[in-house]
């Protein structure tokens, strides 16, 4: 620092047991022609690294609070939580199984996907939210996504694939003789809808009345993991949804034999004899069907998690028939996500508390990673790109999902 008398700085000197800070001033003397040092006192009691913060201030390296080239946040958005479920669906091989090669449509349907667990919403939501996720530049979508091309045409994509995409997961998690849930459930509609002739009134299976609807279907396996869905016009007969997934799983996707489990109000009496022939008798021993029952828990719980606690499916708002086929689509992709997810969470989950002692929740861990932000920030002038730390139990998260944060 220079002053009227010299330059004057803070020596530091850690030869003695605690660090010392002796200030100086440095001058040059015209009549001796030599340097001068004058001490001007000692600094004792500090740390090394607050003796160091304050040599940098004598050097004038320090930015005092208030100065207009004091550090800056200008921006903050969410890193965390889109960084890990990109890792975790890409481990899955999810990107594989929505196409073979690389294309910009499948990176679109990604962050459509991930999006749908961390922001819910709609798409003209997710789109808006590209100024505060890294989610979309993460999928390799640069600025605001527009929602027509980012959106709406890969969802007709994602739609044209939906056969081979299902094939795939029911030959990835069912074997022959393997068991199959299956479930329909009733979901209402809010805005114009007039182009779909799906849309109509009918029994809406959770007690809510003046709304027209469409009727959906899920196919899991015996641990709840999706595997298929279909849509279906909103008055139909339940037994003939099933009726037509007992074909379809058959004919389709080339299970010979498997035990379809659906809820005993999905199957009228007088056609129950129909479903069972497609079932080898030996499977149908009193432990297989307390055990189905009990399996067919996890199916409710998917329609819970696709409809309300985490997805937020409802309400539809979509206008075609194909655009409603291809966001119950996109949403049972994004529970298959959010399944794999729980499962590698267990640990985590099973160790927690009951009740009020409770601390997580997917919710809760979803909300944890987003934490975690990137940051824009302006320093001396420079502006500059910072990724915020992981935290512990962000990293204990991380470590479960074996999606390791890049270096």
């Amino acid at each position: 620092m220079q002053t009227k008398t010299g330059n004057i700085h803070l020596e530091i000197q850690t030869s003695r047991k605690n660090p010392v800070g002796l200030l100086r001033t440095t001058s040059w003397e015209k009549k001796k022609k030599q340097v001068k040092h004058t001490q001007h006192g000692r600094i004792t009691g500090c740390s090394l690294e607050q003796l160091k913060m304050l040599q940098c201030a004598f050097r004038e390296e320090v930015i005092t609070k208030g100065d207009p080239d004091a550090l800056k946040i200008l921006s903050s958005r969410e890193l965390g939580a889109g960084q890990v479920l990109l890792k975790l669906a890409k481990d899955l091989g999810l990107h594989r199984i929505l196409y073979s090669r690389s294309e910009p449509w499948v990176d679109c349907a990604l962050a459509m996907i991930i999006g749908r667990i961390v922001f819910q919403g709609s798409n003209l939501r997710l789109c808006n939210q590209a100024k505060n996720t890294a989610l979309w530049e993460l999928c390799g979508i640069e600025g605001t996504p527009a929602i027509e091309k980012q959106c709406y045409l890969p969802m007709d994509r994602l739609l044209k694939r939906q056969k081979a995409i299902q094939k795939m997961l029911l030959k990835k998690h069912v074997s022959d003789g393997s068991m199959v849930l299956y479930d329909i459930t009733s979901s209402y509609f809010e805005g114009e809808y007039a182009e779909s002739d799906w849309v109509t009134f009918g029994y809406n299976r959770a007690g809510k009345k003046g709304d027209e609807q469409v009727v959906i279907g899920l196919i899991t396996n015996t641990d709840g993991c999706p595997i298929g869905c279909e849509v279906f016009e909103g008055n139909i007969n339940d037994t003939t949804t099933m009726l037509q997934k007992v074909d379809e799983v058959r004919s389709s996707y080339g299970v010979k034999e498997f035990t379809f489990v659906g809820d005993r109000d999905t199957i009228t009496q007088g056609r129950f004899a129909e479903i069972r022939t497609e079932v080898p008798s030996e499977t149908l021993s009193t432990d297989s069907v307390i055990n189905a029952h009990k399996a067919h828990r996890h199916i409710k719980r998917a329609f819970k998690n696709l409809k309300t606690v985490q997805l937020e499916m409802r309400p539809l708002q979509h206008n075609t028939a194909d655009q409603i086929r291809a966001h119950v689509f996109l949403c049972m992709l994004a529970y298959y996500l959010q399944w794999n997810m729980t499962q590698r969470l267990q640990p985590l989950l099973d160790s927690d508390g009951a009740d009020s002692e409770r601390e997580w929740t997917f919710a809760g861990v979803i909300d944890c990673l987003k934490s975690r932000q990137q940051h824009t920030i302006l320093l001396n002038g420079v502006e500059f790109i910072q990724d915020g730390e992981w935290t512990e139990d962000q990293q204990q998260i991380v470590d479960l999902l074996e999606a390791s944060p890049p270096a």
